[in-house]
């Protein structure tokens, strides 16, 4: 059987606007708790401060691997040995070379019996430093997920403004059929249609207005959750919501946290530095077995091969070793320990005035975020008695109107002022939401 080809086409036709009006233009719902795991999920800075944090733990693995020194391994190289080229004793002696390849096999620790507490100083710093970095990266996600939390409210005031304006356009298009009825049948005027057109008008700039704010919002919301630019999101819960949310542990302040153990770190730091006064013991061993040994270069650059010529130990298979304990105490290192020890002891009272001033602008944050709570509950309670106000208002000027006993402009003006309430009341709800976001934040609750 042949199909005709006009069918193949409108088949054709159906599968291509099947595929354009695919899902993956759909709006996608967010809810409150899909913001927070987003954030955890996500976020790049938390990626950055779980790197330094392990950074961090990696000194501090080090610093307790400084408890015992040590190394194993093996050297060598080649090395072209010439003497006899200056005088000795008035004669000069005859030129000697020794061209060969030296190798050995080394291992050397050191054991410190008492180091003046460096070393514990050290721990003790590596290990408040990774406390600070684990505290600092607890604050940045705070930080993240409350604002996060405000761009979610944010958008939801913003869509409950648009749904706002849209009653207020419809209800000025009602009106505005309301006074051309009545003008058409020789009750009103055109004067009240004109009035009803322009009243409209502002209705409608105004859902435009209203329709840009929450496409702000909206873009905002999907930056801080790292949405591909232009994805449709809709945030299904309401400002009320957000303005309920439960925080978790209260008075846990990561801030003051990390800054105790900054405080902590510098403390140690002094201990590490005045360590520098006294003297150190340690135990040691070490060992060299192969057919010749590497010396020191002139310069201190570092151990190179030896050849000296006709030197009994080159070229033969030998080994050493020795063990025992060493102490060693500098006299005199001209201040150095001295100034490290001072700018130690400065850090260290920096970080406690910083630490002090930080638990001063909590207690000040704390009080003032619950006022301000407070604050914004008692305008919403307000407004919502005033919203119920507007709209009987609103109400009994449209019945009069209706009956002839009085002027468009009473209408208008009802209408006005409660579209003003109701746009004031969406506002008051998302302070409230943001200043109970800050109440969390201001009293240690987390997210």
């Amino acid at each position: 059987m042949r199909i005709p080809w006009t069918t193949l086409l409108a088949g054709i036709g159906v599968l291509a606007g099947s595929t354009l009006s695919s899902p993956a233009a759909a709006t996608q719902p967010l809810a409150i708790r899909d913001v927070l795991h987003r954030v955890d999920a996500l976020d790049p800075q938390l990626r950055l401060k779980a790197a330094e944090q392990m950074q961090s733990e990696v000194a501090l693995r080090r610093a307790r691997w400084d408890r015992v020194r040590g190394a194993i391994g093996v050297q060598g190289g080649h090395a072209i040995g010439v003497s006899g080229l200056a005088p000795a004793g008035g004669e000069s002696e005859a030129v000697r070379t020794a061209d060969r390849f030296t190798g050995s096999a080394y291992a050397d620790f050191r054991v410190p019996v008492f180091a003046g507490g460096a070393i514990a100083g050290a721990i003790d710093a590596a290990a408040a430093r990774l406390e600070a970095s684990r505290q600092d990266k607890e604050l940045v996600r705070q930080e993240l997920k409350r604002a996060a939390l405000t761009a979610y409210a944010a958008v939801a005031a913003a869509q409950r403004q648009v749904e706002v304006a849209r009653r207020g356009r419809d209800r000025a298009q009602a009106l505005l059929e309301l006074s051309t009825t009545r003008r058409d049948s020789g009750i009103g005027s055109p004067a009240d249609v004109a009035r009803s057109k322009l009243f409209l008008l502002r209705r409608e700039e105004d859902l435009a207005a209203r329709e840009s704010d929450r496409d702000v919002a909206m873009a905002g919301l999907r930056a801080s959750l790292l949405f591909p630019p232009g994805e449709a999101i809709e945030a299904i819960e309401s400002l009320e919501s957000v303005a309920h949310v439960r925080g978790q542990g209260p008075g846990n302040y990561p801030e003051l946290r990390a800054m105790q153990a900054q405080a902590g770190a510098a403390k140690a730091d002094v201990t590490v530095a005045r360590a520098g006064y006294l003297p150190t013991v340690e135990l040691f061993a070490n060992g060299q077995y192969g057919n010749g040994w590497m010396g020191a270069s002139p310069a201190g650059l570092g151990a190179v091969p030896m050849a000296y010529p006709g030197d009994p130990r080159i070229g033969t298979f030998q080994g050493a070793a020795s063990t025992g304990v060493m102490l060693s105490w500098r006299a005199f290192d001209m201040y150095a320990t001295r100034d490290r020890t001072e700018y130690a002891e400065l850090a260290a009272e920096g970080a406690r005035a910083r630490l002090a001033d930080a638990e001063r602008n909590v207690r000040g944050a704390r009080d003032q975020a619950a006022a301000r709570e407070s604050q914004a509950e008692r305008r919403v309670r307000l407004l919502a008695g005033g919203e119920e106000t507007a709209a009987e208002a609103v109400k009994l000027a449209r019945i009069r109107y209706e009956t002839g006993n009085t002027i468009l402009t009473e209408v208008l003006d009802a209408e006005i002022e409660g579209i003003g309430i109701e746009g004031r009341k969406v506002q008051a709800a998302l302070d409230l939401a943001i200043a109970h976001i800050d109440r969390l934040r201001a009293e240690g609750y987390g997210l």
